[in-house]
């Protein structure tokens, strides 16, 4: 009995302090040059990375599916660094959600492509954007909430509800509704019926469910819930990735909208047309592509 309490007690104590690190991180990056804040997030993600070889090796071996047998492996450990690194530069923009302004927004991201998501909100079907555990999806997704687009995403829930609730409250302060996973079907589908805009990851099977697809080449379960929602509301799929240049800036790609078809084969029309477009941008930016668990079972 004892024995459990104080396991009890330790695991409270390490999520209070988990849940501390965020807060004062938060803090740091809000009051710190973000050239700094960059500076300490690329030195604990090269420490991430040589100290956490079960997530290093899951990236290397993500990347040589993407890349295939022409790149070497020291190569491959290259990319996986930066991606680590680029990670953590994901995290500091975040963290410093709360000095994001329109004003900040216009001077750092490329937005020139956003107005094929005006057309296509302007058109009352509702709108599913299609996007990737790749460049910025979080500043992605506040910068569509703060332009003016009605946003639901769906959100995979922390283990330690405090640091859950910590990323809520940067989600919603920017006008983006949160739906926990175990919701997200018939929630983002009341958002369509309203003809508003929802987002999803599609290249990871977070929740278990997902179908067996050609992804890089190889059979790997991926999402599908996208597809469903398109098939049944009639919304288009807008596939949108916000990308990290040099300099701290961002430039918006928003690809061909992928329009639900009829009748027997449409599914898989739209599962292999939504795989295609991310592979194009995994592998164009593949040191900005952030799964660090293996996507293929024999990885």
């Amino acid at each position: 009995m004892r024995k459990a309490w104080t396991r009890y007690v330790r695991a409270k104590v390490l999520s209070f302090v988990g849940y501390l690190l965020y807060e004062v991180g938060g803090l740091l990056a809000l009051v710190a040059p973000v050239s700094f804040s960059y500076f300490i997030a690329v030195v604990l993600a090269d420490l991430h990375f040589f100290l956490n070889s079960r997530s290093r090796n899951a990236v290397v071996a993500n990347l040589q599916h993407v890349l295939g047998a022409s790149v070497g492996e020291a190569e491959l450990r290259r990319i996986a660094r930066r991606s680590f690194r680029n990670f953590a530069r994901l995290i500091v923009d975040f963290l410093r959600f709360p000095k994001l302004s329109v004003e900040s927004i216009a001077s750092s991201v490329d937005l020139e492509m956003l107005e094929v998501v005006r057309e296509e909100f302007r058109k009352g079907e509702g709108v599913i954007f299609l996007a990737a555990h790749l460049g910025n999806w979080e500043l992605g997704g506040a910068i569509l909430s703060m332009s003016g687009f009605p946003l639901s995403v769906v959100a995979m829930p922390h283990e330690n509800g405090l640091i859950d609730r910590f990323f809520v409250r940067r989600r919603t302060a920017k006008g983006i509704a949160v739906v926990s996973a175990e919701r997200a079907t018939s929630e983002l589908l009341e958002s369509l019926r309203r003809k508003e805009c929802v987002a999803i990851l599609a290249d990871r099977n977070v929740l278990g469910r997902g179908l067996e697809a050609r992804f890089f080449g190889s059979a790997a379960p991926m999402p599908y819930g996208h597809v469903i929602l398109s098939l049944r509301t009639g919304a288009p799929i807008v596939p949108g990735f916000l990308i990290r240049e040099a300099g701290g800036r961002f430039k918006a790609y928003v690809d061909e909208p992928i329009r639900p078809g009829t009748g027997e084969g449409a599914f898989e029309e739209i599962m292999g047309r939504c795989v295609n477009v991310m592979e194009k941008y995994v592998r164009r930016y593949p040191d900005q592509w952030f799964v660090f668990e293996p996507i293929w079972r024999e990885s």
